[in-house]
């Protein structure tokens, strides 16, 4: 993932942020191809968030 944006802005590592596209794409809910990210999934994202969020 190389040439992805660093997370500063958003409070994450540029690692962080690498990791996580890198997972996410390889699950099959987004594609990534240079600067542009394609969601495919977005009910698996939504189900994804929800889990995280629903503390």
């Amino acid at each position: 993932m190389r040439g992805v944006f660093g997370g500063a802005h958003l409070g994450l590592t540029s690692e962080t942020v690498t990791r996580t596209l890198t997972f996410l794409q390889g699950e099959g809910m987004i594609l990534v191809d240079g600067k542009q990210i394609t969601f495919l999934e977005l009910d698996k994202l939504e189900m994804l968030a929800a889990q995280i969020y629903s503390t």
